[in-house]
């Protein structure tokens, strides 16, 4: 958004947002939103490391104000809107707060919504909720993708608004002095559409943008939610997909977003490394009481210790052996070769496969320019997922979140491409994977690892080890099985 046009700025206020911080901030900074804060109301999972592990390179900011805990629900909200309101004001022209399950969709884009706004106060956003979808448990994947379907225009919760305001008006005189933030006459408030806002008429206004509400993103809410509260919102009417503009936008900067987020559990996972070494140095001063040289009537000996590059080099997961890498198209059954989206690009993946794990696959286009595939993290340009099962060595399924899921492609040698060089991966070390404590060993032993080898090592771990990974680093949770 050039400087010339209106701007906006944003808080979200989150709990335990975890699975959802990084669709929220990715569809938001992809807008054109300048600023991003996020005001937390007693967040106990990981959504505070993925956001300060953002804020080192991109316009968000974190905030944990202190809650009085006699608050109510109602208390809560007004507390933290106006902690939002203030930290906003003066950021950008116009500025909105939402929770992290409310999206802005702006029709066509955010800068012609904000300039439908022209001289008003505020712009009153109307919800469209969203039900969902058909969803038992929630899909890998950008949540306005996966989750296509709301309720009707009738449905009564649509009249709730939230609102667009324009900073000025926070900060003039009369406003100054009112209680309630949000408190802007009707006469000075405007549809999405830039018409004075009729709240006579019962009919939410969409068209130009509103607020998708995501209340029930699978059947797993309904243990979150009151089962009265599930069965009223769980609304799937109408199949409405959203702009393929604004999600492969969307998808673009959470490509970016999700290097950022691997960079900073590298460096993560490398602290951990340092820690265990120095408790491994610590117990091992006093290993057997004996000093390092002694000599007795009869018999002398000289302890050899080794270091620590030595004891690497004798574990397989440090060293592990050199493995043939194969490059291949992959194309469908119908003859259609398998291309970076949008569809149709004319920019077909290259596929590489290790026959030390011929079920890891690594995509990348032959220019090497960053892509996008489904929801598949392609950060640096590689997509890599652990393909099914099939009939035959060369048959491949991809995961859903590829976009491809129903389809088989069979390998299509390339005897004249030179794959580029991919380190060796760890051993399996585990029945159903590749441990934790192999992973930290393969990464001490290469000091200069590249995040690309490191996003395909991740998809190696037991799902156990997984866990445990996603529960000290959450910032690589969608890198993980």
């Amino acid at each position: 958004m050039s400087d010339n046009l209106p701007s906006a700025a944003c808080a979200v206020l989150v709990r335990n947002s975890q699975d959802t911080i990084l669709n929220w901030i990715s569809w938001h900074l992809s807008l054109g939103i300048r600023h991003i804060a996020v005001i937390d109301a007693g967040s106990e999972d990981g959504t505070s490391e993925i956001v300060q592990s953002l804020a080192q390179a991109w316009p968000v900011t974190w905030h944990a104000p202190s809650l009085e805990p006699e608050f109510s629900g109602e208390e809560r909200r007004e507390f933290l809107t106006r902690y939002a309101f203030n930290h906003l004001i003066g950021q950008e022209e116009w500025l909105i707060v939402l929770d992290s399950d409310e999206y802005l969709v702006p029709e066509p884009d955010l800068s012609t919504l904000l300039a439908r706004g022209q001289d008003a106060a505020g712009i009153a956003l109307n919800w469209c909720i969203y039900g969902s979808s058909g969803h038992r448990h929630r899909p890998r994947g950008h949540i306005v993708a996966t989750h296509t379907r709301h309720a009707t225009p009738s449905f009564a919760d649509h009249a709730f608004t939230r609102l667009l305001v324009r900073g000025a008006y926070l900060t003039s005189p009369n406003h100054a002095s009112e209680r309630e933030p949000l408190d802007i006459p009707h006469h000075r408030l405007v549809t999405p559409q830039g018409t004075p806002l009729d709240k006579s008429d019962g009919t939410p206004h969409w068209e130009g943008g509103r607020i998708q509400h995501y209340i029930c993103p699978s059947s797993d809410s309904a243990e979150e939610l009151p089962p009265h509260h599930y069965r009223h919102f769980n609304r799937n009417d109408i199949e409405e997909n959203v702009s393929p503009t604004l999600l492969n936008a969307a998808r673009q900067t959470q490509n970016a977003l999700w290097q950022t987020l691997l960079e900073a559990g590298l460096h993560r996972l490398r602290s951990i490394i340092t820690q265990l070494d120095d408790q491994k140095n610590l117990s091992s001063e006093d290993d057997f009481h004996l000093p390092d040289y002694a000599q007795r009537p009869g018999f002398a000996y000289l302890r050899q210790r080794l270091t620590r590059r030595e004891q690497l080099l004798l574990n397989p997961q440090a060293a592990p052996p050199c493995t043939i890498t194969r490059a291949f198209l992959l194309r469908s059954t119908e003859g259609m070769l398998l291309e970076a989206d949008p569809p149709k690009s004319h920019r077909p993946l290259i596929a590489l496969i290790q026959e030390h794990n011929p079920r890891l696959l690594c995509l990348f286009p032959r220019d090497y320019r960053e892509f996008t595939l489904g929801d598949v993290p392609t950060p640096m340009g590689m997509a890599t997922v652990m393909t099914r099962r099939t009939h035959r060595p060369d048959v491949f399924s991809l995961p859903e979140e590829t976009g491809h899921g129903k389809t088989l492609f069979e390998a299509v040698p390339l005897p004249d491409f030179t794959p580029p060089e991919l380190l060796s991966l760890p051993d399996l070390d585990r029945r159903q994977g590749l441990s934790l404590e192999g992973l930290l060993i393969w990464i001490e032993a290469h000091p200069s690892i590249h995040l690309q080898d490191l996003q395909r090592a991740l998809c190696l771990l037991t799902k156990e080890d997984a866990i445990l990974l996603c529960q000290e680093i959450p910032e690589l949770q969608d890198f993980l099985p």
